[in-house]
């Protein structure tokens, strides 16, 4: 795992990117953060961006326990797909004050490589548009075997009220059937955004998040 930490705010957030993507998925969350006088971290997961590479890095419990080494307690969690996942498990002992998800991995698609890249992260021609060849960037930087930390998941304790769910209409991973299972937790379904909805809709995704963890 590697750290970047920015700011020197005496509120402290941690965000946690998404399979495929890295680190700098946040910047727009990160400079928003930062004039709200937040401490961010935004950690690349082994395998993602510049972390380190290596199979024996590659699960959801190594990744919880760098994080944990790295990280005491944290005012505002923030996590995408994989990272969502990892969020709902780390949650509690983080001390996470607010959990806020975007689409987690409840459920893991099942299929070739290309088939799970295509239903999750909706990417058809990667390289035809600005947001694509963004994407692009960050999946040139992955490590492809990282998606065997990707697995059903497994003892993650029951979301409350202090956590939020984020998720586009028609979310393959998170469908309402398992969502409704947390019915303290307070979900909010987005229209007319797919999978990767904070930078689908960044300023209804901000406003989402700062009415339930920033006031």
């Amino acid at each position: 795992m590697k750290l970047y930490t920015h700011g020197g705010g005496e509120k402290v957030a941690v965000l946690l990117h998404g399979m495929a993507s890295s680190s700098q998925s946040w910047k727009n969350l990160v400079d928003d953060l930062l004039k709200l006088d937040y401490t961010v971290h935004t950690p690349d997961l082994p395998g993602h961006g510049y972390a380190s590479r290596g199979r024996a890095f590659y699960s959801m419990e190594r990744w919880e326990t760098m994080l944990l080494d790295h990280v005491e307690r944290t005012d505002l969690l923030v996590g995408h797909s994989m990272g969502g996942l990892l969020a709902l498990k780390a949650r509690r002992k983080l001390n996470a004050v607010k959990t806020v998800v975007i689409d987690p991995v409840l459920r893991f698609p099942v299929g070739p490589l290309q088939l799970i890249t295509q239903q999750v992260f909706g990417i058809q021609e990667v390289g035809v548009t600005r947001k694509a060849q963004t994407v692009s960037k960050d999946m040139s930087l992955w490590d492809r075997s990282a998606v065997r930390a990707l697995v059903s998941p497994k003892h993650v304790p029951l979301p409350d009220d202090s956590v939020m769910l984020l998720r586009p209409k028609n979310s393959f991973v998170s469908p309402l059937m398992l969502v409704n299972k947390a019915p303290a937790m307070k979900v909010v379904t987005m229209e007319k955004v797919g999978h990767n909805l904070h930078h689908d809709d960044y300023p209804r995704f901000f406003n989402e998040l700062k009415s339930f963890a920033l006031i």
